[in-house]
């Protein structure tokens, strides 16, 4: 076991063990409205929020509206403590200010995906069993879809910041209470709601802080998706607590993006590898960003090569590999430094403090340093399960089992797949994330997806689809000769395709299950191809 509160020095130095034996921050606030408040306080006229259309708020504005929405929510809705109030809003101030008034009135904000069509949607707010919804002015006609009666429904326009009377009575301050309710990804026949309390959004923006030295200097850009962890609490909790600048962008597009880092002095960025290799790709057009300080990469295994180009092409700016759960409330493990200038650029970090970290074996003990495993974590923000699901991850002695495999190597956990994502050859394991890093290194490749499909020689072999490069004419033959002489043969993909753009879940990870359904599509097309051409001689 590696246990995070050794790993980082003076950075975890105000960590308390509690008598229920957590550890905790010390003089932490108790709720997420808690830290607002406090820096309303300390700093009023600062900077809180720059929303997309250029809207900006101080800290002082945004505790007064996020009090005065809070008191239209109960009066108008009857939102109580324990309540469970959907946001089915795009980002913007509006997403922000609901989120806190919600968590000032005690009850938990369930973070919608947008990308989500009305049907995926109602889905999601059954399988979260909620009580209001507050809608963006885009979903109003959602309305007789949702599954909770119209006088608890809110839209949310302009008028929301206008009602100055505040909530009756004080912030119920319950840190073990409920603070968001985040689907994890899947299909939504499977979606699970998480339940993060207080204690485990207030503990983890807490580790962000410190650990990347946010200060009220820093200014990020939320151009990921809002609804997800790494967007609440990663940036927008974590910013808000220290007293930094969010500013906000409602759809993620890439050049939008670095021409707001350029103007506005974006310090901070935090998003998927899809998202920085896009960025990548402009490099030419925004060749200085001197404010940039901090990229940090997370959702999926960022690749050697783009952490390579980006420090040839930002070398004053740290970038970061950092691997979390919506379990997690985000941040489970942190490079400690620079990832691509490291003697292990391809290890995934140290257990954050407050957190601890094993690898165990089938039989659940742990394995011995430098063999894979499974990842099991145990910290103060792990949450304490799913709503009105069961759970097998969750032990009984507080470990939760990721489903993910990893290694303990040179002082570092290695990530290095998730269990479900290693294919079968015959008996023999083939690692998707680490042939995806192989296939990287092809020369004309820009990016890779690996999957398994069936066999009926060895029932199950990998394939791969591939973006080229741009003017690359790189085939198939000379993408598996080049790995034939550099992987075992078993992991050379069976069959290799090439596309424009690689498949996303809406969470921006690689979409296996689409490249294996393409990558059969195509196959099979060019067997029946051949097939017409022998027979017709």
């Amino acid at each position: 076991m590696i246990s995070g509160d050794l790993c980082w020095g003076h950075a975890a130095d105000d960590l308390v063990v509690g008598t229920d034996g957590k550890r905790r921050w010390a003089g932490a606030a108790s709720t997420l409205f808690s830290t607002l408040e406090r820096t309303a306080r300390r700093c009023p006229d600062a900077v809180a929020v720059v929303d997309d259309d250029g809207t900006s708020v101080t800290y002082g504005g945004l505790l007064s509206l996020v009090t005065s929405l809070a008191g239209r929510l109960e009066r108008r809705l009857s939102v109580r403590p324990g309540d469970r109030v959907a946001l089915l809003m795009e980002a913007g101030l509006d997403y922000v200010a609901c989120l806190y008034a919600v968590n000032r009135l005690g009850a938990a904000a369930v973070a919608v995906p947008t990308k989500c069509r009305r049907d995926e949607a109602v889905t999601l707010l059954f399988a979260a069993d909620v009580t209001h919804v507050v809608a963006g002015p885009e979903y109003a006609a959602w309305t007789p879809s949702l599954p909770v009666e119209p006088d608890r429904v809110l839209v949310a326009d302009a008028s929301v910041r206008t009602d100055a009377q505040a909530p009756a009575g004080t912030c119920p301050g319950d840190p073990g209470a409920c603070a968001l309710m985040m689907f994890t990804s899947g299909t939504t026949s499977r979606a699970k709601a998480v339940m993060l309390s207080n204690e485990n959004v207030v503990h983890a923006a807490g580790v962000y802080a410190r650990l990347c030295g946010t200060t009220m200097a820093d200014r990020c850009l939320v151009c990921l998706p809002i609804y997800y962890v790494t967007g609440l609490v990663g940036l927008v909790a974590q910013f808000l607590s220290v007293g930094a600048a969010v500013h906000i962008q409602r759809r993620f597009d890439a050049r939008r993006a670095l021409a707001r880092v350029a103007t506005e002095h974006i310090t901070y960025l935090h998003a998927a590898p899809a998202a920085f290799s896009r960025l990548l790709e402009l490099r030419d057009e925004f060749p200085e960003l001197p404010s940039l300080r901090l990229l940090l990469s997370g959702s999926a295994r960022e690749s050697e090569r783009v952490m390579a180009a980006y420090r040839r092409w930002l070398p004053h700016a740290q970038f970061r590999v950092v691997y979390g759960l919506t379990e997690t409330a985000s941040p489970a493990l942190l490079f400690p430094g620079d990832t691509p200038s490291s003697a292990c650029p391809l290890a995934t970090g140290l257990p954050v403090p407050g957190m601890d970290a094993k690898i165990v074996g089938g039989d659940g003990l742990e394995v011995p340093d430098g063999e894979p495993g499974e990842l099991w974590l145990r910290g103060t923000n792990v949450c304490g399960g799913y709503w009105r699901r069961e759970s097998d991850a969750h032990k009984a002695d507080g470990w939760f089992a990721t489903g993910d495999v990893a290694r303990l190597d040179h002082g570092l956990v290695w990530v290095v797949d998730r269990i479900k994502d290693v294919v079968n050859r015959g008996g023999e394991k083939v690692w998707c994330s680490s042939l995806e890093e192989h296939l990287c290194r092809v020369p004309g490749i820009a990016a890779s997806c690996v999957a398994g499909v069936p066999s009926d020689a060895y029932g199950e072999v990998p394939v791969a689809a591939c973006v080229r490069e741009p003017g690359s004419a790189v085939s198939e033959d000379d993408v598996r000769a080049w790995l034939s002489s550099r992987v075992a043969r078993f992991e050379v993909p069976e069959h290799v395709v090439f596309v424009d753009e690689l498949p996303l879940t809406p969470a921006s990870k690689p979409d296996r299950p689409a490249v294996a359904a393409l990558v059969t599509a195509r196959t099979a097309r060019t067997r029946r191809t051949h097939e017409r051409t022998a027979l017709h001689g």
